[in-house]
């Protein structure tokens, strides 16, 4: 029998299998057979084996369901994974199983071409991550978004969740190259000092107690036995002054510690869609995917000024980056990996 791990819950719709009946219906698959097993609501469970080299599972296409706008993402309804079980006597039944990662890699390991589970997270294996620190109704505030590149285009893309659960909606968007108007970070590193507080000295009593009434009695005797009633009286005196001394503590002066406050932000100019200029402020550490994905032209909003109808050719764009190289506003390495793109077009 299959592992339970391996079990995935599916419910059982349109149907012209005389034994796969509507329902919800546990699935589970091992190297010879897909076994499934009727809910235990659904009154007697039934146990079926399905030889999987005579049976065909495929994944059928899901409609998106666009449920609002907001700034440069659309949200949409993650669909359940439908599919189209073959039977060995050719009957056929749909299948549909709840959207989840989980399900997406018990479905795979059966063999199911699940891509795309949905066309638009149809996505590349490596994706950058950057969060969004100001939307300025862009962008969600706050939104941690996967980032990557399609040809001229970076996807936006941000899975919702819940406070417990995952919501069953992602939002997606695309912010075109050529709208970027620059890539800038802003803010410094400050150093704020802070005072830490000395401690008085003393004689911690709890300890001078406990090593006083210690020594106090080993002393004592050792003197009684020796000097006889002086000799006690002796004993227990410097045990006393030992313990004492050795629960004395000194103080710690006040001091001055300093701390770094790091108040960087990286801010993406762009054109919005329907117009004008905006920004976006991104935590710091968007700076390095963005590096990743934008050449250093682009960066520097190359591509916005390249745009259709701009005219500008390909001599004027290596004069402009000529001249920001000589602003300093372009590395070596940068000007001459900017410069190596625009002749690779001759």
């Amino acid at each position: 029998m299959a592992d339970r791990n391996t079990n995935a819950w599916v419910e059982v719709g349109v149907t012209g299998a005389k034994s796969l009946t509507e329902g919800r219906w546990k699935m589970s698959a091992d190297e010879q057979d897909f076994l499934l097993r009727s809910a235990e609501d659904q009154g007697e469970t039934t146990i079926l084996h399905f030889e999987r080299a005579a049976c065909r599972l495929e994944k059928q296409k899901t409609a998106h369901v666009l449920l609002d706008r907001n700034g440069l993402l659309d949200r949409y309804e993650l669909e359940p994974i439908r599919m189209e079980l073959t039977l060995p006597d050719g009957e056929r039944a749909e299948l549909a199983a709840v959207c989840s990662l989980d399900n997406i890699q018990k479905l795979s390991g059966w063999g199911l071409s699940i891509l795309p589970v949905f066309d638009l997270l149809d996505k590349p294996d490596a994706t950058e991550s950057i969060t969004c620190a100001q939307g300025n109704d862009l962008l969600p505030d706050g939104a941690r978004l996967e980032v990557w590149r399609a040809q001229d285009e970076l996807v936006l893309l941000k899975r919702d969740s819940g406070l417990y659960t995952p919501k069953r909606t992602v939002q997606f968007g695309r912010l075109a190259v050529r709208s970027i108007r620059s890539v800038r970070q802003m803010g410094e590193v400050k150093r704020e000092a802070y005072q830490i507080p000395g401690t008085p000295g003393g004689i911690h009593l709890g300890k001078a107690v406990l090593i006083g009434a210690l020594l106090a009695v080993a002393l004592g005797f050792l003197g009684a036995i020796i000097l006889s009633a002086l000799g006690l009286i002796a004993g227990i005196a410097v045990g006393v002054i030992i313990g004492v001394c050795q629960a004395s503590e000194e103080g710690t002066p006040a001091c001055t510690e300093y701390r770094e406050i790091d108040e960087r932000k990286v801010i993406v100019d762009i054109d919005q869609p329907d117009g004008g200029a905006a920004s976006i402020l991104f935590q710091k550490e968007a700076w390095e995917p963005l590096n990743r994905l934008l050449a250093p032209a682009e960066l520097q909003g190359g591509a916005y000024r390249r745009q259709p109808g701009a005219g500008e050719g390909l001599v004027d764009e290596l004069e402009r980056l000529s001249a920001l190289y000589e602003d300093g506003q372009l590395t070596v390495g940068e000007f001459e990996q900017a410069k190596s793109k625009l002749l690779a077009q001759l």
